[in-house]
């Protein structure tokens, strides 16, 4: 029957003293109590901590570059649509305003604008108070692929008449103007 330890655990479970210090010492490290270093040279190291880091990265900021298409919209088109102020949510990652406009056939449909994220268009002039429910207003929008109603806002005129942009300068060329 193998012995038994202070603690009541069997012996043989636990690793040897010898075995846990080779293999720290393989993996770079120095051992105190053998007193032996990695045989592995100290470029060779830091290059496998250099390409980890690397690699982690990568992979912590892939979701982010997924979250980030604007695949879904139609870049060659512009659409100009007026309507009334449902809500505005300024909040991170995107702002988004919802609108309600004539669907032709004598009711309203809410149509939903995406935008930029409040950081990044309280440096063009956004505010948290740039439109409110029942305000009249006018949106830019490159429209949605899949559907005919929503899109992403190029730009927006408030109640009062101030025209507001969150995309850089050019990011609308070539798009063709069509009144929805």
């Amino acid at each position: 029957m193998p012995s038994r330890c202070r603690t009541g655990r069997n012996r043989l479970a636990r690793l040897p003293v010898d075995l846990v210090l080779k293999t720290y010492s393989e993996l770079g490290g120095r051992s105190r109590l053998a007193g032996t270093t990695s045989r592995l040279p100290e470029e060779t190291i830091m290059k496998r901590w250099l390409r980890s880091i690397v690699i982690g990265a990568a992979l912590l900021a892939s979701p982010g570059w997924a979250h980030h298409s604007g695949a879904m919209f139609d870049h060659s088109k512009l659409v100009k649509i007026q309507g009334t102020v449902v809500s505005w949510q300024w909040s991170n990652p995107h702002s988004w305003l919802k609108l309600a406009t004539p669907d032709g056939k004598g009711g309203t449909v809410v149509q939903n604008f995406e935008t930029g994220s409040p950081n990044t268009m309280y440096r063009d002039g956004w505010r948290i108070n740039s439109f409110k429910p029942g305000d009249k207003v006018t949106v830019v929008a490159f429209p949605r692929k899949d559907t005919p109603v929503n899109g992403m806002m190029v730009t927006g005129t408030t109640a009062a008449g101030i025209t507001l942009t969150w995309l850089p300068a050019g990011a609308t060329a070539g798009a063709v103007l069509v009144n929805r």
